[in-house]
Parts: C-alpha cells; sequence; structure tokens
C-alpha cells in the first residue's frame, strides 16, 4: 500500500509516473504494457474525485449487515444428493 506522501505525489499536478507504476506493478499489472499510459492518464482524472469519498466521516454508520439473494437463487430447488 503506497503510503499517504507518495499517495500525494501521485495526485499533484505533475504526477509521478515511477511511483505510478510501482503500485500497477503491486497491483499484478506490466508495466510494459503498452496501455500502461492510457492507464496513467485515466487514474489521474479518475483518482482525485475518489478523494472526498476517502474523506468521508463514517464513524457513527454501521455497515449494512443484510444480504437479500437474488430472487432466481431464492427461487431454485436445492440440490438433492445422488440426482
Amino acid at each position: 500500500m503506497p503510503s499517504e506522501s507518495s499517495k500525494k505525489s501521485f495526485l499533484s499536478p505533475e504526477g509521478n509516473w515511477e511511483t505510478f507504476l510501482s503500485v500497477a506493478q503491486g497491483a499484478g499489472l506490466d508495466a510494459d504494457d503498452s496501455h500502461m499510459r492510457e492507464l496513467y492518464d485515466y487514474i489521474r482524472i479518475v483518482l482525485p474525485g475518489l478523494q472526498a469519498v476517502d474523506e468521508l466521516d463514517l464513524s457513527g454508520v454501521d455497515p449494512a449487515m443484510v444480504y437479500f439473494p437474488p430472487q432466481s437463487i431464492i427461487s431454485q430447488e436445492p440440490n438433492q444428493p445422488g440426482t
């Protein structure tokens, strides 16, 4: 996980290509792929908008613990052993 300082330098106006490649390789991406520059440009547009989500104060919010399976799963008959 990148440190807070590398995250800020990555999001800075001049960006940080080396940090991006390091994070991409850590995530299992091929840093030599021809689409890495396109991905870098896209991420530099999207990440600043997501920073607002990172700053949300959710300390008083409980996680939703209810699971509603899709109706198609509920209506299926359970598998019978040996059939």
